[in-house]
């Protein structure tokens, strides 16, 4: 019978009832599309700090660079790859202060530099270790760091290879929502007069089994050093008559991943381009110099 109504009914009719009925469906679905994903909380990023805590990284990076000869002498390719193990130690801790005692230490070198006129290193003792000493506070600030960096100076500054980079940027001040951006440091260093990074809190993602924050952080990070410096004398006779000055920039591009529960890193991935000056004193020369890196950091016991 109701059948027979409806097909009775006119079609202007039949559609008034059922945009009711439509209207009803849909504010449902708009319902459930809320209730499944309510606005975000804003979320402190703070760093849990305890006294003998440890954990170990694997860093793994390569670089390539183009070098400009000058007086319309051609090109140069130059190649680097490395890897080495880091331990970072917490030591007392001020709680009053959040602050630590923070140790990061870096082993099991491994570094070839491939360029037309050798490897620098080769015939050259790797460092059996090094490390550096200073503090660390809940927003994973790093101060007062003193000690080497033992990679970074081999490879002539390689931001890749840089252990204090890879493990030291700092969490906002005030709490933040996916899609927030704030500021963190890029710490100075023998090579780098410092920077500033923006940050961003693009997500999250599971590491493992471990749910993490995904943090993203850019900018452009300028170098400065002697590489004349770096490079080892060999047959007790230095490799360049004077200084080799390096001059130039780095354009960062890195995404972070890190613990929910603790703060704690666990992998930083980094891509970078780069273009700077050598300058030659002794030759009066400049050449200029183009590069790519990437570098990934991960912590050792995550797959």
């Amino acid at each position: 019978m109701i059948e027979k109504m409806n097909s009775d009914m006119p079609k202007s009719e039949m559609r008034r009832n059922k945009a009711p009925r439509l209207a009803i469906a849909m504010a449902l679905v708009f319902a459930c599309a809320y209730t499944a994903s309510p606005s975000q909380d804003a979320v402190s990023l703070r760093r849990a700090l305890k006294e003998g805590d440890t954990q170990s990284y694997h860093l793994e990076y390569k670089s390539s660079q183009t070098v400009e000869l000058p007086n319309g002498m051609g090109e140069q390719e130059i190649s680097v790859i490395g890897s080495q193990d880091l331990m970072e130690t917490i030591g007392k801790v001020d709680g009053a202060a959040q602050t630590a005692a923070y140790e990061l230490k870096s082993t099991n070198f491994k570094i070839e530099i491939n360029s037309p006129m050798g490897n620098p290193l080769e015939g050259k003792e790797m460092p059996k270790a090094s490390a550096m000493q200073g503090t660390v506070d809940s927003r994973n600030r790093t101060s007062n760091m003193k000690g080497d960096d033992k990679s970074a100076e081999l490879t002539g500054g390689d931001l890749g290879s840089s252990s204090t980079m890879n493990l030291t940027f700092a969490f906002p001040e005030a709490a933040v929502k996916i899609g927030d951006t704030w500021e963190s440091a890029f710490p100075k260093t023998a090579y780098s007069p410092g920077a500033k990074l923006t940050c961003t809190l693009v997500g999250e993602r599971l590491a493992g089994t471990t749910p993490t924050w995904v943090i993203s952080m850019k900018g452009l990070v300028p170098l400065a050093m002697d590489l004349s410096k770096s490079l080892p004398p060999k047959d007790g006779v230095a490799p360049l008559p004077g200084a080799m000055v390096f001059k130039g920039t780095v354009d960062m591009d890195s995404e972070a991943l890190v613990d929910k529960a603790t703060c704690q890193v666990i992998s930083i991935q980094t891509k970078a381009k780069s273009k700077a000056i050598i300058t030659i004193e002794a030759m009066n020369a400049d050449m200029n110099v183009t590069g790519e890196s990437t570098s990934t950091m991960k912590r050792s016991d995550v797959k």
